[in-house]
């Protein structure tokens, strides 16, 4: 007996090794943390399947009750599994025994309906098999986090475990050939039943995945804000009103000036230089490159996975519309004729559903249709068709059946659902052109579609940039503004984005609606800090007001302080930016979140840019906590997704915003994230004064957390001192520990070209991060028990900072 038993051993051992090996080699390509770790840890779990399925089989002469063995077993594990897993903050038992439960009950599933089956079909359960084996516990996961992660690497999780699986099932029927299963009589009359439960929940939990991942996007459940209404979207206090005014025509002839001299300038460019300066010749040049992309076909074919040719469309057919208006003899009748087959040809194009389409109508519970929901893009283009009357009969009608299924732009709301600047650049200039078709958009929601932009704006005029990688220039959306409006700030503003373009070597491109010179002076703004609440939901679906961002801002002088919040994780286009702080600036960019890695270049080229879910949480300025429950053991298993959670709350809850007469401050909390709460203050001192960051942490003492800050390539590490040296804008970080993190040790690693200081710890703690700029450079930065505050002792004097470290870790001011 005992040598039978020690043979046996070996050829678990032994048959092991493959499906090890393959989930190592997963680990590889998904930069797993420890591949020994990761050894230690593939292989425990494989060698318990393996055990597990063993105890299963039963003796020969046991016939039917190897079913019966097999099911209280896999029974008793997923029960267990499933009373451990809401304790999985604490403990991931609970999410390791459901997984090991789903793998001998399938395991049991696949012999029983093959055990008879001819060998072709027996191939087909097989790799269903296998396909649900890869798939369940991602599914899990992605259910646990909201499917916070992105699609593309959850699919190369379900391989490398389908694969897995494969090579495991190999090695388990290599341990017994032959064990009697055909004779027993429960498997030939209850395999069909079996067959038939096993694909009724397949069904039912693929109907729940939809479910949850079309929920995921965003909730109905908001925090709110007292004061903060549909009416009031914004709390803001005030800076000094600054005197300097500028010429609202010059700021135009500078404008189109730059359009000008942009080297990449195209179709769109010309067209916008034709209307602005009335010049025949822009509008000849405009005519020559309209006609030979109408020539090539532009956008009138497959967009595959990138369907943004839609807005470059609905750019040209603008500017085709306005100029053959204001020259008309411009187009001969034959330009006209083939032109207009062009836009038709493009019209068609764009309600032709494809691939992408979808995904699209999966996630925005449609059905899925051609026109490009995202920015409202394809409203946009379709409103052109109808505003121009390029289009005629049933292509009209389904024109015309869109956009009244589905109301966009200032009709609905006044920001872009999706959480990054650059997209509210291009869904106020889709708002604009459909404005053209349907004019009657309430004028409200048009002045607070400028104003949230507005209200985060950088100082000294400079492109702002979150979630996304690219910046857009913003003159001439800010001019569009001006002339919509007649808003003198709007003028002031598109002149500062245009002198810092020039500064920086860069161009504007076509702005449609920017044509018109305004008349009069622009004057700057006076908004202060801002407290800002937005739209949410999808481009078909209207969500809440709810929390989007808080500004704090020190004026509008070029050099100073502005510190961006962010307060949200939802939207199509969204990125795990709850509670963090995508930006902070002093004359230059003193702390940014990480955008600079390189495209997955093997991912369609729509979702191939380093943004949204594809950002992880650790590039960003805030804190990150130990994944837990399924979503740690998928990581331990394939080595995918990096050792941090990446699905922080939808929402960053506003406990308190102040603006003051000396410091401006906000106070947020998230509430609950895999056990942990986080309340974070960010105070911003007047008169250029430091920026002060106060993060309290309470959650499990046996799990891990981190306070992560993204700085300049250039950063110095002294001590917990971080020097970020410039010769005109030095500036510095302290971080003071006020309870835990050990002895506050910082590392500093590479990261995208710049910097990330990283403090580690288990269980609470509470820091402050001190940003010093200026003359404040060298302060001394101490927590004094006696006075019972952070104190700030510096060339300029002293500040005081009130910190009641037992009411911190309380979560209240």
């Amino acid at each position: 007996m005992s040598s039978r038993c020690f043979a046996l051993i070996r050829r678990i051992l032994v048959g092991s090794v493959a499906p090890v090996m393959i989930l190592l080699v997963g680990q590889v390509a998904g930069g797993g943390a420890s591949i020994l770790r990761a050894l230690v840890t593939c292989w425990l779990f494989t060698l318990c399947i393996m055990g597990f399925t063993v105890l299963s089989k039963p003796r020969h002469s046991e016939g039917a009750m190897w079913a019966w063995r097999g099911w209280w077993l896999s029974v008793v594990l997923v029960l267990s599994g499933a009373l451990l897993w809401p304790f999985s903050d604490v403990l991931d038992l609970g999410a390791w025994l459901l997984i090991a439960g789903a793998c001998v009950a399938l395991g049991g599933a696949e012999t029983i309906l093959t055990v008879t089956a001819p060998r072709l079909r027996s191939l087909v359960i097989r790799l269903c098999i296998a396909t649900l084996a890869g798939v369940l516990p991602v599914a899990l996961a992605q259910i646990e986090g909201r499917f916070s992660e992105e699609e593309f690497f959850a699919l190369i999780q379900a391989v490398i475990l389908g694969i897995y699986w494969i090579a495991l099932r190999a090695a388990m029927n290599r341990l017994d050939g032959d064990d009697g299963l055909a004779r027993g009589t429960f498997l030939r009359v209850h395999r069909p039943t079996l067959g038939l439960v096993l694909s009724g929940l397949v069904y039912s939990g693929g109907i729940l995945l939809v479910r949850g991942y079309q929920a995921s996007f965003y909730t109905a459940t908001v925090p709110v804000y007292p004061g903060v209404s549909a009416s009031e979207p914004f709390i803001c206090g005030s800076t000094p009103k600054r005197s300097s005014v500028v010429d609202g025509a010059e700021v135009h002839r500078q404008l189109l000036n730059s359009v000008a001299a942009n080297p990449s300038k195209g179709t769109a460019e010309y067209g916008m230089l034709a209307l602005g300066t009335r010049s025949a010749d822009w509008a000849v040049q405009f005519r020559e490159a309209l006609i030979a992309d109408a020539g090539q076909g532009l956008y009138a074919g497959p967009a595959h996975s990138v369907k943004y040719q839609q807005y470059l469309a609905s750019q040209r057919l603008y500017y085709y519309l306005m100029v053959q208006r204001e020259f008309p003899e411009l187009f001969l009748e034959a330009d006209q004729v083939a032109l207009r087959q062009w836009f038709t040809s493009i019209n068609e194009r764009a309600l032709t559903s494809e691939w992408v389409d979808v995904m699209y109508g999966l996630a925005f519970t449609k059905w899925p249709e051609g026109p490009y929901e995202n920015q409202e893009t394809g409203a946009a283009l379709l409103s052109l068709m109808e505003y121009g009357q390029i289009s005629s009969g049933d292509l009209s009608l389904r024109n015309l059946s869109y956009l009244s299924r589905s109301p966009k732009g200032w009709m609905t709301r006044f920001a872009n659902t999706d959480d990054a600047f650059i997209y509210q650049s291009d869904w106020l200039t889709n708002a604009y052109l459909q404005s053209l078709w349907l004019p009657s958009a309430p004028q409200d929601n048009v002045a607070k579609s400028f104003e949230w932009m507005l209200l985060q704006l950088l100082p000294d005029g400079t492109p702002l940039s979150y979630n996304h990688p690219a910046v857009a220039p913003l003159a001439g959306q800010l001019y569009l503004g001006a002339v919509l409006l007649e808003d003198a700030r709007y003028v002031w503003l598109a002149n500062a984005a245009l002198n810092a373009l020039s500064a920086s070597g860069g161009y504007v491109g076509a702005q449609p609606g920017a044509e018109t010179p305004v008349a009069g002076l622009g004057t700057a703004p006076d908004q202060g800090s801002c407290l800002i609440y937005a739209d949410s939901g999808l481009p078909n679906q209207v969500g809440p007001l709810a929390p989007d961002k808080v500004v704090l801002r020190g004026g509008w002088d070029a050099d100073d302080p502005y510190v961006l919040v962010n307060l949200r994780f939802t939207g199509w286009h969204r990125y795990k930016g709850t509670a963090t702080i995508p930006l902070i600036y002093w004359g230059r960019t003193i702390s940014r979140e990480a955008l600079n890695s390189s495209p997955y270049r093997w991912l369609p080229e729509g979702r191939s840019l380093f943004r949204d879910k594809r950002i992880p949480r650790e590039n960003l300025n805030g804190m990150s906590v130990e994944r837990t429950g399924f979503s740690a053991v998928l990581h331990s298993l394939t080595g995918w997704g990096g050792e941090w959670a990446q699905d922080p709350p939808y929402y960053a809850e506003v406990v308190a915003f102040a603006p003051g007469r000396e410091v401006d401050m906000v106070h947020i909390e998230i509430p609950d994230w895999r056990g942990w709460t986080q309340d974070r203050w960010v105070y911003l001192f007047h008169d250029r004064g430091p920026v002060v960051v106060i993060d309290n942490m309470v959650g499990p003492s046996h799990r891990g957390s981190a306070l992560m800050w993204q700085l300049p390539g250039n950063a110095t590490l002294d001590g917990t001192t971080i020097a970020l040296s410039d010769d005109e804008h030095r500036a510095e970080l302290e971080v003071v520990c006020l309870t835990g993190l050990g002895e506050c040790s910082v590392d500093i690693q590479s990261n995208g070209g710049g910097s990330r200081a990283r403090w580690l710890s288990e269980g609470p703690w509470t820091t402050a991060s001190v940003f010093l700029f200026g003359e404040w450079v060298g302060s001394d930065v101490v927590y004094s028990h006696e006075r019972r505050g952070l104190v700030i002792s510096g060339k300029p004097g002293e500040l005081q900072l009130d910190l009641e470290i037992d009411t911190l870790i309380r979560g209240t001011d």
